[in-house]
């Protein structure tokens, strides 16, 4: 990782899925892990596409790599997996907090929780 904006291994392991899809076959000139995180690093650091750092590939093609993804929907399905991924975390918290209030005889009304 050299920039703060890279993903780490695990990122990627839920990430690359999504950028399986297509037609590029053995075309791929350049990773698209490297892609990714350039995209990351221009949306991170809010840099202009040629202010790209010279050890990501060029900005052309991580812009047209961006753009591609954006038309397919795919940044949008990203988003949308890991809001849904975040509700059903914060639903499970919840529950436990409020099975674990009901047990000690307190009261929980709309998330909060109170003392009988």
């Amino acid at each position: 990782m050299r920039y703060k904006s890279d993903v780490t291994d695990l990122q990627w392991e839920a990430l690359k899925d999504y950028f399986s899809l297509g037609k590029y076959g053995n075309r791929r000139i350049h990773p698209v892990r490297e892609m990714v995180n350039a995209v990351f690093y221009v949306v991170k650091s809010g840099c202009q596409w040629h202010m790209l750092p010279k050890d990501f590939p060029p900005f052309s093609a991580v812009f047209a790599f961006y753009n591609r993804c954006r038309t397919k929907g795919i940044w949008e399905k990203i988003n949308a997996d890991l809001v849904k991924k975040a509700d059903c975390r914060a639903n499970a918290f919840l529950r436990l907090r409020e099975e674990d209030a009901v047990r000690r005889g307190n009261l929980a009304i709309n998330g909060r929780f109170f003392l009988d």
